[in-house]
């Protein structure tokens, strides 16, 4: 299984996609909702194989996921910043 990797620090992230995702359910998983692609969520991923996030990012938003490989320190350090 190929994913794309997202550096973080090079990517701009919407602020009304990360509000569709609790910050419970980022945290827990380190993952970070990016942004809107052809109806889907782009979502950067410390794990991108933990299918059960990915489930329940999906369930969540409503909204088939696009899971992108993301360095875990630069995952937590942008959910920190980006949130409210």
């Amino acid at each position: 299984m190929s994913l794309p990797f997202v550096d973080l620090n090079e990517y701009q992230i919407d602020k009304e996609v990360i509000s569709m995702v609790p910050d419970d359910l980022c945290r827990r998983n380190q993952l970070l909702p990016l942004s809107i692609v052809n109806g889907r969520i782009a979502v950067a991923m410390a794990n991108p194989k933990n299918f059960a996030a990915v489930d329940d990012v999906s369930a969540t938003t409503g909204m088939p996921v696009i899971a992108m490989v993301a360095m875990p320190s630069q995952v937590r350090d942008r959910e920190k910043r980006s949130r409210p």
